[in-house]
């Protein structure tokens, strides 16, 4: 090395020295690369130009994208991941679904609240783990008497306006009447209004200004907006334990909408009601099961924290739910990702 070092000196230039036409250091061990000849090393001729490294480079570019798919943050799947997830999901929803039936609950069923009976929705409902039985095994398995699941219950302002109540059953699941107390406490404080027009506002200054101006039309009060402070005391106050639960959430409603007829059913017994319902039940029995298993098979995340994979597994739910609510959710599976 000496000598080249000799020699460069009396060089202009002093690219050539430190670099083969690979790119390499002139020092690896012999059994690496060839040895180079002395001019070869100092100067480059100059129809061969600067080094041609373009085989390395989309060598390493196709190496980075593949590196960066399999680097994806813990909670995040990359698009056809997440695509996979939710069509097996789907496709395992409505084959679970085809023989559930779902019923009422007993009447003077009292808490704690069971939606389904445990003993034989597990022993009748194939496992995540069962994916390779074959269809005759599978028909066997899924015997009828063992699917019987029970409605959920209903927040009474769904109940009344679904339409403009949209969030109670897509972000709720209640499963007692406590639950619905507290859910009726937490997300339906009635807001600041005019009781002229009945216009909400958002700050005690915007609905005074309002009142003050006395420029509005009296309007009618077409749906509830909202619990008072005084109905909030009484639905804690007139509710009774020892009652049953379809008449534990009648008392609620009556509370809630006074003077108004009572539904026919407290319970999300039909339409995209009892399709989230349902979903929330797989979820439980199947889903989580099955979306974790999914991620084990996920060489990225064959060891990821268990943080990471909840996200995952909270969001394929939220997946699962929208699904649910739209209107072609007959569609049992996603289009095929390419």
């Amino acid at each position: 090395m000496r000598q080249f070092t000799s020699q460069s000196t009396q060089r202009p230039t002093q690219t050539g020295l430190k670099r083969t036409r690979s790119g390499r250091s002139l020092s690896p061990p012999d059994n690496q690369c060839e040895k180079p000849e002395l001019n070869d090393a100092t100067t480059p001729s100059r129809s061969e130009g600067p080094p041609n490294n373009d085989d390395d480079e989309v060598i390493s570019t196709n190496e980075q994208q593949q590196s960066r798919e399999n680097s994806l943050p813990h909670s995040q799947l990359s698009l056809a991941q997440g695509t996979d997830l939710q069509r097996l999901l789907r496709e395992r929803f409505s084959r679970w679904s085809d023989g559930v039936e779902y019923t009422a609950p007993p009447k003077d069923r009292l808490p704690p609240r069971k939606r389904f009976r445990t003993s034989q929705w597990q022993s009748g409902l194939p496992r995540a783990d069962e994916e390779n039985d074959s269809e005759e095994e599978f028909v066997v398995i899924s015997h009828p008497a063992r699917r019987e699941g029970f409605f959920h219950l209903a927040c009474p302002f769904y109940i009344h306006a679904p339409d403009k109540h949209q969030k109670c059953l897509a972000q709720q699941d209640l499963c007692s009447i406590d639950a619905v107390i507290k859910h009726l406490l937490r997300h339906h404080d009635k807001p600041l209004y005019c009781r002229t027009c009945w216009k909400t506002f958002e700050t005690l200054t915007d609905r005074d200004s309002h009142v003050l101006e006395n420029a509005c039309k009296r309007k009618d009060q077409g749906t509830s907006i909202g619990l008072t402070e005084s109905q909030k005391v009484r639905l804690i106050k007139r509710d009774r334990h020892d009652l049953g639960e379809a008449r534990r959430w009648r008392r609620l409603w009556s509370t809630v909408f006074p003077g108004s007829e009572q539904p026919r059913s407290p319970y999300l017994d039909r339409d995209e009601g009892l399709k989230i319902s349902m979903m929330r039940d797989f979820w439980i029995a199947n889903g989580q099961t099955l979306a974790s298993g999914f991620l084990e098979g996920l060489e990225n995340h064959a060891n990821e924290n268990s943080v990471g994979n909840d996200t995952i597994c909270q969001e394929a739910l939220r997946g699962l739910l929208n699904w649910a609510m739209t209107q072609d959710s007959d569609s049992a599976v996603l289009p095929s990702a390419s």
